[in-house]
């Protein structure tokens, strides 16, 4: 992680750490066996890049900095590494050790390597096309081309690169190499958060209105006051002064979109941090906000969000009022009061038909994973938080809690099926015959039905298992076990259930 070891050269800046000091013992065993003999080195070298053991982008840092420490002996090692990464230069972690590969080899780079490096600048990552400014497209490229700016292949790239992006100092880009300083200068806020909290209500709304802030070229990395750097001391802002900003919450209705979820996350923040909020403010405000209408809503959030909204998928606003709406629900000896339970529903039904989801989309590393972060699939789990606190709070089970509460979640997104997985036990308390429907349900579909493997591997990922929902969940198990579907932590956690079923619930292995 570049977090604690920005630059393996160098070694890590704590020092002191497990993981410190076995990074360092690590890096001084390898080069010191790729200096002594050759041959094993490159065994090393070779598992780190092709041996699923060594996955994390650490070890891919190894293989840079023996690249860079010998490269006569291993520079062959450069052309294997861009094989397995062929994003090398859009991968932060390896920055660092790339850029001194770059930098130190390049007048040696075979024709054929020099032509597959400036196609890899030319494939400028989508971030930075999507902001839809030119020169912060020739920053990347000038990023890259600065540790090559000595080599006549690339001088003159470098060049009009650097004219396009227009440098700060106008100096070639040099890496981070201090894990405390970031790759970007930083949002600044054009006032303080003491500031924010000595203006008077009205004049904060009417300030955050006037402010136009630095674009995201200027912002980010001229240093110049932004919106975002304003977004944060306001949520800073809130959480340590909540009640200024609830007292007066609905003078907030004509603030920007921007600023308004950040004021919602600074007042979860006070929450979390044992302040006390005026939940009767928070929910008038958010049934008046989110009573004018869907098309309102989703317009003001995709104007605000522009490429960040997911096409309607992700909304700032409802992930904020949701979280903070769970969050208040987690802890029953420190929740919101009953009487605010017909409120809160209200809000729940007010935000479903704002909800967009996707029925079969890359989950990528795991369903939980994506499910966590969709605004449908937070919506989801605030919700669970809120049904168990209203069952717990007042010791009834909701009468077709799941067939007129929980179904509408599933025909918006494939979320709902990984959370009612992961939740199976929490689901089997508030309604306990559709959980059992719906298991049944599932145990008919075919292995290659995505809703049934998003069950599932929610359900391996997340529950954990009790003997009756063992029970129940056997035919699933079967159907899981004759297919080849799961892979990596679903698949073990399918032979850990099974072995716990066999240990602990009378199962047996024929």
């Amino acid at each position: 992680s570049h977090v604690w070891c920005r630059a393996l050269k160098s070694g890590p800046e704590h020092g002191d750490g497990a993981e410190d000091v076995l990074t360092v013992t690590l890096r001084d065993v390898l080069l010191a066996k790729c200096e002594a003999n050759r041959g094993e080195g490159k065994e090393v070298l070779n598992a780190f890049l092709k041996d699923n053991k060594y996955q994390f982008p650490i070890f891919r840092r190894f293989v840079l900095l023996c690249i860079d420490k010998f490269w006569a002996e291993y520079f062959e090692y450069l052309d294997k590494l861009i094989e397995v990464v062929p994003s090398v230069l859009a991968e932060s972690d390896l920055e660092v050790e790339m850029y001194d590969v770059l930098q130190n080899h390049n007048s040696t780079f075979s024709p054929a390597l020099k032509e597959k490096l400036k196609a890899f600048i030319n494939d400028v990552p989508q971030y930075y096309i999507s902001k839809g400014d030119e020169k912060l497209i020739a920053y990347w490229r000038y990023k890259w081309l600065s540790p090559l700016r000595d080599n006549p292949d690339f001088a003159s790239l470098y060049e009009e690169a650097k004219q396009k992006a227009e440098p700060k100092d106008g100096k070639p880009y040099e890496v981070e190499r201090s894990a405390f300083k970031g790759g970007f200068v930083g949002h600044k806020s054009p006032v303080t958060k003491e500031e924010i909290l000595q203006k008077p209500v009205a004049e904060i709304v009417k300030y955050l209105s006037d402010f136009k802030g630095a674009d995201f070229w200027h912002g980010a990395f001229e240093g110049e006051p932004d919106k975002e750097g304003l977004a944060n001391v306001l949520q800073t802002a809130v959480k340590e002064e909540p009640k200024k900003f609830t007292d007066e919450l609905d003078v907030f209705m004509s603030a920007d979109y921007f600023y308004l979820h950040r004021i919602f996350r600074g007042i979860k923040e006070a929450w979390n941090t044992g302040s006390e909020i005026d939940w009767n403010s928070i929910f008038d405000f958010s049934i008046k906000y989110l009573n004018r209408g869907k098309d309102v809503i989703v317009a003001e959030a995709l104007k605000a969000q522009g490429e960040d909204s997911g096409k309607g998928r992700y909304i700032w606003i409802v992930e904020a009022i949701v979280e903070l709406i769970g969050d208040g629900s987690r802890d029953d000896k420190r929740a919101f009061d009953p009487k605010y339970f017909d409120k809160a529903e209200q809000i729940f039904d007010l935000i479903l038909p704002l909800l967009k989801g996707e029925k079969s989309p890359d989950t990528q590393r795991d369903a939980l994973t994506y499910a966590l972060n969709t605004t449908l699939g937070r919506t989801i789990m605030a919700y669970v938080s809120f049904s168990l606190r209203i069952a717990r709070a007042t010791q009834k089970k909701k009468e077709n809690w799941g067939r007129d509460k929980f179904e509408r979640f599933l025909p918006i997104g494939i979320d709902g099926y990984i959370w009612f997985g992961c939740y199976l036990p929490q689901m089997k308390y508030l309604d306990n015959d559709y959980v059992v429907e719906k298991i049944n349900f599932f145990a008919q579909k075919d292995t290659a039905d995505f809703e049934w493997q998003m069950f599932m591997e929610g359900y391996l990922t997340g529950a954990r298992i009790y003997q009756d929902l063992y029970a129940l969940m056997r035919p699933n198990y079967i159907k899981a076990l004759e297919s080849t579907i799961f892979k990596g932590r679903a698949d073990e956690r399918l032979v850990e259930h099974i072995c716990i079923g066999y240990l602990q619930l009378g199962e047996a292995l024929a």
